[in-house]
């Protein structure tokens, strides 16, 4: 597209480049409306000299007064595979009318609309995408953004949602009840950052078979406080880092199914830390340490946890526990397993201010049972000591 700063006029020609492979025809008529400020594009009539073309990539990029675009599904986008960056760094970008645009065969829509921080939403045909493998960033900094939802035809391709919603700071609620990721690789940073994120709703098909990558994953969403049991049946999964750090209002997390044979060394790092009202964690059987050495700050700052169950956790290898369960205040009871050691010397501070763990101190509401008259240990009056032997102390050396 070009277009003239000072055009105000309407049924103008829209010049359609030959970079994407189109021509100016009488049929590709609409109206540009650019005050200088904001610019308004809408398709009048259907274009199809564009039928052959098969990427969309940049064709709005860094168009920055665009405020609204309609009529797009007049344009016959049947052989469009590629999406790529279409409306990056449209900041003013507020709405965009899909309508029954064909996107069936569209493969990848990665940076759609980054950095488009006044859109507030979609219209139109969103499930279309049947084909679609690569989301990646497509919403990142929508900064108004605050519902997205998913309710039909998604595709079961989908391998890539690496920071899809990332900054998406007004987000509020993901519906993706047919959200297909059976075959999703990575969901590195996909909620990055999403404060007001309270509700993500996933569909039958949400078990992650195959990912790999789940750092960040829902990193910083404070308002977060349940998530629906997270299914992990993937043998892939090399880094759960910092998956829910700074969640600091969820509640419960459950990991099932998951086998973490295949953890990098610093895999767990931060993976709860400051979730400050994290009650409960459940672990799946399969969740092993594998290759994992450095747990540093894995629970750190989780003030209202009380009980924890690691005994799934095996590992003759880790070396790094500093801060582990700093600043858990309210644990009372780790269970673990004999095969899960720590070899190395860096622990400094691993079970700082636990100030309910025992860890080696009499608990006070235990003491009444052992020390009050019939209690489970005799008084010092009621203990002598008896030696065959000459030494004249009492103690004896013996």
């Amino acid at each position: 597209f070009t277009h003239d700063a000072t055009m105000e006029a309407v049924n103008s020609s829209i010049d359609i480049p030959t970079t994407i492979g189109g021509t100016a025809t009488a049929n590709s008529k609409g109206y540009i409306k650019d005050s200088g400020t904001t610019l308004v594009i809408h398709f009048a009539n259907a274009i199809s000299n564009l039928k052959t073309v098969a990427s969309w990539d940049g064709f709005f990029r860094e168009f920055s007064n665009l405020e609204s675009i309609e009529g797009l599904s007049l344009i016959d986008t049947s052989t469009v595979t590629s999406m790529k960056e279409v409306f990056k760094d449209c900041s003013k970008l507020t709405t965009v009318a899909l309508g029954d645009i064909d996107i069936s065969h569209v493969t990848t829509v990665e940076s759609v609309f980054e950095n488009c921080e006044g859109l507030s939403g979609l219209t139109g045909n969103i499930g279309g995408f049947t084909a679609l493998q690569n989301a990646k960033n497509a919403f990142k900094n929508c900064k108004l953004l605050t519902a997205f939802g998913i309710n039909a035809g998604s595709a079961d391709t989908l391998t890539n949602l690496e920071g899809v919603f990332s900054g998406c700071e007004n987000l509020t609620t993901v519906y993706a009840q047919s959200m297909n990721l059976t075959n999703v690789d990575t969901v590195k940073d996909m909620f990055n950052g999403c404060k007001k994120l309270t509700t993500f709703v996933a569909g039958s098909n949400s078990n992650l078979a195959t990912v790999s990558n789940l750092e960040k994953m829902f990193y910083d969403c404070e308002s977060l406080t349940t998530l629906p049991a997270i299914h992990i049946t993937s043998d892939r999964v090399t880094t759960m880092k910092a998956m829910f750090a700074s969640c600091s209002n969820i509640t419960q997390v459950g990991i099932v199914s998951a086998k973490t044979d295949n953890l990098v060394s610093d895999g767990l790092v931060d993976m709860f830390l400051n979730c400050k009202k994290l009650t409960t964690v459940v672990f799946g059987q399969g969740f092993v340490l594998g290759n994992a050495t450095d747990l540093t700050n894995m629970f750190s700052g989780c003030e209202s946890l009380t009980y924890l169950d690691l005994s799934s956790f095996s590992s003759n290898s880790v070396e790094n526990v500093t801060d582990m369960f700093k600043n858990n205040k309210k644990l009372t009871t780790i269970i673990a397993s004999n095969s899960f050691a720590v070899k190395g010397k860096t622990g400094d501070e691993m079970f700082l201010n636990c100030e309910k763990l025992v860890g080696g101190e009499f608990p006070e509401e235990l003491k009444d049972i052992f020390t009050e008259e019939g209690g489970l240990f005799p008084t010092p009056k009621e203990i002598s000591f008896s030696c065959s032997c000459p030494d004249w102390a009492m103690m004896c050396k013996h």
